[in-house]
C-alpha cells in the first residue's frame, strides 16, 4: 500500500513538473529559435576499410568457408606463413639424427 501511495506521488510530482517546463519553454525560448529547430550534426563515419574475400577450405574438410581480410591482415598472413616455412626448412637442413 506504501508503494502505490509512493509511485502514485511521484508520478504527479513528475506530471506537474512536466506541465510547469511547458508553460515555461515559450517564453524562455527565442522566437527565431522556436520557427527553426538548429540542424543536428551527424557525427563523421569512420570509413570501413577495403576487404578482401576468398573461399578457404580447410584442410581434412569438404566444406570451403569464405574468409574476409583487410590488406594488411592478409599481408600479415603471408609473411607469418612464409617465416613458418623458413624456420621449418632451416630446421630440416641443420637437424640430424635421431633428436629431430
Amino acid at each position: 500500500m506504501l508503494i502505490a501511495a509512493t509511485f502514485a506521488a511521484g508520478l504527479l510530482l513528475a506530471q506537474a513538473q512536466a506541465q510547469a517546463q511547458v508553460q515555461l519553454a515559450p517564453a524562455t525560448q527565442p522566437a527565431s529559435a522556436a520557427a527553426a529547430p538548429a540542424p543536428a550534426a551527424k557525427p563523421e563515419k569512420p570509413k570501413k576499410p577495403k576487404m578482401f574475400c576468398t573461399d578457404e577450405t580447410p584442410v581434412g574438410s569438404v566444406i570451403s568457408k569464405r574468409v574476409c581480410r583487410t590488406p594488411e591482415e592478409a599481408e600479415a598472413e603471408r609473411a607469418a606463413s612464409r617465416r613458418n616455412a623458413d624456420n621449418m626448412l632451416e630446421h630440416l637442413s641443420t637437424c640430424r639424427g635421431s633428436n629431430c
